[in-house]
């Protein structure tokens, strides 16, 4: 499965435990792909799959800062971006991407961190 992380995701994911840790296990377990964007490997300085995704045509999110996971996720057809910012969450659904917290994406997925 394709998934994006919010960047705050992903770096409680490197320096604690819990869901976002849990995720980035599966990424190393193959079990889950990390798809960034170029503005979103800048955010985080990590390489994962790079997607040349042009940006939002209107701004989605109330924080202009946050359209490029969506841009993102739409280049790269990716269904679900892993977040915990309340910007994002609020645009859940946005064309057919759902975003979702770490505990809700690890419970919904439970089979791929066995």
């Amino acid at each position: 499965m394709r998934v994006i992380l919010d960047t705050n995701v992903f770096v409680s994911g490197v320096f604690f435990s819990g869901p976002p840790f849990q995720i980035l296990q599966a990424w190393r377990d193959r079990k889950v792909q990390l798809v960034v964007s170029p503005e979103i490997i800048e955010e985080y300085q990590r390489v994962a799959e790079v997607i040349s995704a042009p940006p939002m045509p209107e701004q989605v999110c109330v924080d202009p800062d946050d359209d490029k996971f969506l841009a993102c996720a739409l280049a790269s057809r990716t269904p679900v971006i892993v977040s915990g910012d309340n910007h994002l969450l609020k645009v859940d659904g946005y064309s057919g991407i759902r975003v979702m917290k770490p505990r809700r994406f690890r419970d919904e997925f439970a089979g791929l961190f066995s």
